[in-house]
């Protein structure tokens, strides 16, 4: 089929395209911190020839630094028109530590290509570096250390890190 494009021929297979770019993932704010709210958006294209129908984005944050894997439901996009996007949007609490984000978008119509149909983002986000100071704390009740005996003990501790978070020993 011969497809006119800003008075162009240009030839288009009648099937939908649609694609999901790194380029078109924005984060608001641009440098959130742990514990802030971030939103998240994402426009999806339909560069194909034809209406892509019923289509969905699926968005998982995989579990990292401890968190548990978070599948978030189905976004429903509807149909996507050929030649537009459809923006998405949601929004995740920041914690510390790596996080890995995984995108998926599909549609109920044969596609051009499904290999633009997937992104994985990465997050990293530095916790504290916290040391205990060496040589230094008091163990409380003073004496020797008995079987079976609690004791309670007093150190010092310092982030060197970059970046406030909480301390659980």
């Amino acid at each position: 089929d011969l497809v006119p494009v800003f008075g162009e021929i240009e030839i288009l297979p009648e099937i939908p395209g649609l694609s999901i770019l790194l380029d078109d993932l924005l984060v608001d704010p641009t440098d959130p911190q742990p514990g802030e709210e971030a939103t998240f958006s994402l426009k999806l294209h339909n560069d194909g020839g034809l209406e892509a129908k019923d289509s969905t984005l699926n968005v998982v944050l995989a579990g990292g630094s401890g968190d548990p894997t978070i599948d978030y439901p189905s976004l429903d996009l509807g149909d996507v028109p050929s030649g537009s996007y459809v923006e998405v949007s949601w929004t995740w609490t920041v914690r510390h530590g790596s996080h890995e984000w995984m995108m998926s978008v599909g549609t109920i119509s044969p596609e051009i290509d499904l290999g633009n149909n997937e992104l994985v983002w990465s997050v990293v986000n530095p916790g504290p570096d916290l040391m205990f100071e060496t040589g230094t704390g008091t163990v409380r009740p003073s004496g020797p250390l008995r079987p079976g005996t609690p004791y309670q003990m007093d150190v010092q501790v310092f982030n060197q890190g970059k970046v406030q978070g909480p301390l659980s020993v």
